[in-house]
């Protein structure tokens, strides 16, 4: 293949990706191509510079799974993307030398969360028993967990004042102070805490113009919880009958959801669980798993938990990791249409009629969008 170093690339991020993938143990060299010092990039580190930057780096923000929207193979080359920009020239270094093409990609919808089960509570929107047995399959493939006296449970409340060092300002907010959340509603009440403090400042986006105080509690008798972060999926035959993935969607996605993710609290509130962990929204991106702790009604107030200490907190060090990927692909996507066919998507989710069929029609006008030329930048 054509030498390739990482100075003979000018997208910024791609460089900067292709620093992080080589083996700096061997010197830079001076490249024949670019005639500038680099460090040598083999077939096999392009290839992970493909993966990271075009397939990985094109992951949607909003998507509830590892959804990306470019891919590569051999069987694509020399690739359908143009992105208007010095990016081109990178990446036909890359699939020149590696004979593999860039595409746009339609994810399977599982990766969407768009499970077996997920369908028929919302696109088939069945009712009476069989949507209680559909809940019942789901609810009896999570982990069941004790949370036994003396366990520890902290709260942060953020504002521009400090509140009383009580217990009841620790506890669940008056149902007349609080909106409709992701797993609260009207008809039930959600204790939102965590297992470490860190997982608390994330989930309240604590800022340093904040006043944040800190609340300790200690588990004053057994708490039986349900584990959503925990499944059993050896019942699963494909990746549409998982049901962590429809647990992940539901902990991940925005308020579109926050129906269904309040009815998945009702119906676990009534087979009689304390309340429940989820995966915190921030642990996509966290080097350690992030677990909410959701317990219903007040307790404090019913003396399940006990505050034993009150603090303020001052941040004192924030700091961020980050990865590259390609910006638009601006050669062929009609951001009007683009538009249009997200609305599309976002009503369908919405539509108790709606299903599976009408999804795929979407996804096929989808894959019709981004095969269309033109040259009108987005």
């Amino acid at each position: 293949m054509n030498e390739i170093c990482t100075s003979c690339f000018e997208n910024h991020g791609i460089k900067e990706t292709a620093l992080r993938v080589i083996n700096k143990q061997a010197d830079q060299v001076v490249c024949k191509s670019c005639l500038k010092n680099g460090y040598a990039l083999s077939s096999e580190e392009l290839l992970i510079i493909m993966n990271q930057f075009f397939v990985m780096g094109s992951i949607p923000p909003e998507v509830a799974g590892p959804a990306p929207i470019f891919q590569f193979n051999e069987y694509k080359y020399p690739g359908d993307v143009q992105f208007l920009t010095e990016l081109d020239a990178d990446l036909k270094k890359i699939t020149d030398a590696t004979r593999v093409g860039l595409f746009h990609y339609g994810p399977p919808l599982w990766r969407l969360g768009y499970t077996n089960h997920y369908q028929l509570l919302v696109f088939d929107n069945v009712q009476g028993k069989d949507r209680d047995n559909i809940w019942q399959a789901i609810i009896s493939s999570c982990t069941e967990e004790i949370l036994n006296v003396g366990y520890c449970i902290y709260r942060v409340r953020t504002g521009e004042n400090l509140p009383p060092a009580n217990s009841s300002e620790f506890d669940t907010p008056p149902q007349e102070y609080t909106k409709n959340g992701r797993f609260n509603s009207e008809s039930t009440q959600i204790f939102y805490g965590a297992s470490d403090i860190e997982t608390c400042l994330h989930e309240t986006r604590a800022s340093l113009s904040d006043y944040i105080m800190l609340a300790k509690f200690s588990v004053e008798k057994p708490l039986k919880v349900l584990n959503l972060s925990r499944t059993n999926e050896s019942k699963a035959s494909t990746e549409f009958d998982r049901v962590d993935l429809m647990l992940q969607r539901l902990s991940y996605v925005g308020k579109d959801e926050y129906s269904l993710c309040q009815e998945l609290s009702r119906e676990i509130k009534l087979r009689g669980y304390d309340g429940f962990i989820t995966n915190s929204y921030f642990g996509q991106a966290h080097k350690k798993e992030l677990l909410n702790i959701s317990l219903f009604g007040y307790p404090v107030a019913e003396k399940k938990l006990k505050i034993t200490s009150t603090n303020k907190l001052q941040i004192t060090s924030i700091a961020y990791e980050y990865s590259y990927g390609p910006v638009n692909d601006n050669h062929v996507l009609d951001k009007s249409k683009l538009k249009l066919l997200g609305e599309k998507m976002s009503d369908i989710v919405l539509d108790s009629e709606a299903s599976f069929d009408d999804v795929n029609k979407l996804m096929d006008e989808l894959k019709s969008l981004v095969s269309c030329r033109s040259n009108k930048p987005i």
